[in-house]
């Protein structure tokens, strides 16, 4: 044992005196490189000689080699270009080996997972191939199979990495921190060991379609969970027209709605869920005749914070619209300062960057690719932004190479632009800005100072935000939809009293509103109430869903509700809801219920309740809306109805059933404040 842990060290050692040698090697090249001339550099082997060395490496190195790709801040557009070659170019493995991995993880032969399976990949990756196979009950599947040993290797490898970076920062820990290797390493750690199980792939897969659920247009493969383990994924086979085949079997009008939907769906991903699929190169996605789009490979994705997210949306809307040092204050916010970290500097650069974007032709501007220039400037400055931004304008800019091949006049900023607008009205639901009002309340209340993000528009830049705007005011309104449908009741106020009076008389009474105004007769400086009217305008057989006109008077403000019966029990239960007229977006009600006592007695509660809603607490704290208020309220109110009920001043159709005979919905038109119908009008009645 002792004997094969000091070969195992050995081995390590020399991996990283080989290791180290090789990419010492490939540091004098890139060096070389740089001086090179602008026409040199077209022309130079270095690039593809370093993807070589990648290869030679092994897998773990090839992985580096594709990250490095995602990070044109850090090295130059060349190496880029060479380093594509590690995405669709890496050697396969044997079936045999494949064979084994299969069923080795199922502990079955492959004939019994498979009716069949092809022999030859589809692809090969630093990590895995893929191969088309079909289940016994005929599905048509994509399997994706891990490389042999590769997790051994690549945990080996790792180490390698880490004790020769920290040499590095040891020795140089200027260049550390200024790039951040060691923090960098380790994220590429992570994302690395979590790409090696691929059950957590098949989890991303998962949620991109929980995503898109109701995108019936947009498909992403399912994952065949049975047939699923961290080293084997079986999904759904997809197929449909690769993009250099569309042109050729689409119409013209037909690339342009597919080309509106992908941006529909890239904006999802970036700005809605903040959460992408990271290299939608054109290998990784099909377009169908009938403007469906399948996509897949969801092994590199992205996921932003909520903070980088909305940041990002900021930035764009200042960007498109012109407001440099609205849209530069946004930027740095999202990068991390290195010790020569030029502020003023990168400021400078940044506003040539887009006064050039600004200044150039409609046909050659690229929004997605200024995005990636200025996080590639920022770097010069001392500005580093982090890996998933990166990875989020990368990926852009490779949504919009897409879009351009689709509809070569394509314009990203234009179809991007009321996308984005939509979002930030999203962002205005009163929920959202009733959260955010509680953020930053107290710092103004206290200090006077708005929050550090906050900056304030001028006239002629407050006119710019009209299109957000309108979008704003279309959430606002469904909002207001939806509040309707809220059923979170909270009681305030109640009070009971007992009539001596049969249980069917006082229903009637009270259910008819009769005689309404002297249920209040008198104002009180305890409820502040004053009874104007109420009548029954509208009825219908179930009696819910009938509907009254309210009148009343409170604290000096007339309020005039249109409520609906929303419970009715006869003889038992009466119960109504209404928007506050003063304040809409509050629903308020209240609930009689009555129980019969014997003897001719009959006892009634009344309740007072709201809809629960943030909005509400602009209500609750004012003095006639109090809890004590409604109180006062209802007993002056049941007192009153005890009080003409008892002493027999009511007429004899006060007290009668007014839903009786009701067997189709009938509108009452009435007198003033008297609940006589002078007509019945029926729906027979009208034409249209």
């Amino acid at each position: 044992m002792q004997k094969m842990s000091r070969q195992s060290k050995g081995l390590s050692f020399n991996r990283l005196l080989k290791v180290s040698g090789v990419l010492l090697k490939e540091y004098q090249s890139f060096k070389k490189f740089l001086d090179l001339s602008e026409s040199e550099k077209i022309n130079s082997t270095i690039p593809d000689s370093f993807v070589k060395t990648l290869i030679q490496l092994g897998p773990t190195f090839i992985k580096l080699g594709q990250i490095i790709s995602t990070r044109p801040d850090f090295i130059p557009e060349e190496y880029i270009h060479a380093l594509k070659v590690l995405h669709d170019h890496v050697p396969p493995f044997t079936y045999e080996e494949v064979k084994r991995m299969i069923e080795a993880e199922f502990n079955k032969d492959i004939d019994r997972i498979f009716r069949s399976f092809d022999k030859q990949p589809i692809g090969a990756a630093s990590l895995s191939q893929v191969h088309f196979a079909v289940l016994h009950d005929g599905s048509q599947v994509a399997v994706k199979i891990q490389r042999p040993h590769v997790q051994k290797i690549i945990q080996k490898d790792l180490i390698v990495l880490s004790k020769l970076l920290y040499v590095i920062s040891k020795v140089s820990p200027k260049l550390g921190r200024n790039l951040n290797i060691l923090n960098a390493f380790e994220q590429f750690k992570a994302y690395t060991m979590k790409e090696l199980d691929f059950s957590l792939e098949a989890k991303i897969l998962e949620r991109f379609r929980e995503n898109f659920k109701d995108w019936k247009d947009v498909v992403f493969p399912e994952v065949y969970w049975d047939y699923t383990t961290s080293k084997v994924l079986t999904m759904q086979r997809v197929s449909g027209f690769r993009l250099g085949e569309v042109k050729s079997n689409i119409s013209a009008e037909s690339r342009k709605k597919i080309n509106k939907r992908l941006i529909e769906v890239e904006m999802k991903m970036f700005v809605t869920d903040a959460f992408f699929h990271a290299d939608l190169h054109p290998g990784n996605i099909f377009f169908r005749d009938d403007g469906s789009i399948a996509i897949i490979d969801v092994g590199m994705f992205g996921e932003l914070s909520n903070e980088q997210r909305d940041r990002f949306l900021l930035y764009w809307l200042a960007v498109v619209e012109k407001e440099k040092i609205r849209a530069f204050s946004h930027l740095i916010k999202m990068a991390q300062k290195s010790d020569s970290s030029n502020e003023y500097g990168f400021y400078q650069r940044f506003s040539e960057v887009l006064d050039a974007f600004y200044q150039s032709d409609i046909s050659t501007r690229s929004l997605t690719k200024t995005y990636l220039d200025i996080f590639i400037t920022g770097a010069k400055f001392g500005y580093i932004f982090p890996g998933e931004l990166l990875l989020q304008a990368k990926a852009l800019t490779t949504a919009e190479a897409l879009a351009f091949t689709l509809v070569p006049d394509f314009q990203f900023a234009q179809e991007a632009r009321p996308i984005i607008n939509r979002e930030l009205g999203h962002r205005a639901e009163p929920d959202e800005i009733h959260r955010r009002f509680k953020q930053t309340f107290p710092e103004w209340l206290l200090l006077g100072e708005l929050p550090a993000t906050s900056i304030v528009h001028s006239d002629e830049e407050k006119n710019k935000s009209d299109n957000a705007w309108v979008e704003i005011s279309k959430i606002f309104a469904q909002d207001l939809d939806k509040r309707r449908e809220k059923e979170n009741e909270v009681r305030h106020g109640e009070f009971a009293v007992e009539i001596n009076e049969s249980l069917e008389k006082v229903f009637n009474f009270v259910t008819r509103f009769a005689q309404y105004p002297n249920w209040h007769p008198t104002y009180t400086p305890n409820s502040r109430v004053i009874h104007v009217s109420a009548k029954n305008v509208f009825l219908t057989p179930e009696v819910v869903g009938s509907v009254f006109r309210l009148d009343e008077i409170v604290d000096g403000n007339l309020l005039l509700s249109n409520g609906e019966i929303i419970e009715f029990e006869r003889n038992k239960c009466y119960k109504w809801r209404a928007p506050l007229s003063i304040f809409l977006l509050v629903d308020i009600g209240t609930c009689f219920t009555f129980t019969d006592l014997g003897n001719n007695r009959t006892r009634v509660h009344e309740y007072f309740y709201y809809i629960d809603d943030p909005l509400i607490n602009f209500l609750t704290y004012r003095r006639w809306f109090s809890k004590q208020a409604l109180v006062e309220h209802i007993k002056e109110e049941l007192t009153g109805v005890k009080h003409i009920i008892e002493s027999k001043q009511y007429n004899s159709e006060d007290v009668e059933y007014l839903w009786e005979n009701v067997t189709e919905m009938i509108r009452l038109l009435t007198i003033d404040d008297l609940n006589e119908p002078i007509k019945a009008s029926r729906p027979s009645d009208f034409n249209g």
